[in-house]
């Protein structure tokens, strides 16, 4: 699994997402997985956030919002990107 994209670390959490499309949040200590996201298409960027989401463009031309407690989407956005 390809990770173009650089990871990010916020707090206790590194949150990295591949081209198998899969938005992945790792305990940074641990190295234990803490939840898997699937956005549905390849993420080739780096994630973003804020206090209680993580953001990622994926290459369907959508951006996604995902909780960084659940791992859930909280939305999604279709850009006039990539199809």
């Amino acid at each position: 699994m390809p990770i173009y994209g650089r990871p990010v670390v916020d707090g206790d959490a590194l949150y990295a997402g591949g081209e198998d499309g899969l938005l992945r949040a790792i305990d940074r200590r641990s190295g234990d997985l803490l939840w898997t996201y699937d956005a549905g298409a390849p993420i080739g960027s780096n994630a973003g956030f804020d206090d209680q989401r993580v953001f990622v463009s994926v290459r369907d031309g959508s951006v996604h919002a995902v909780s960084k407690t659940t791992g859930q989407r909280e939305w999604r956005f279709a850009t006039e990107g990539e199809k």
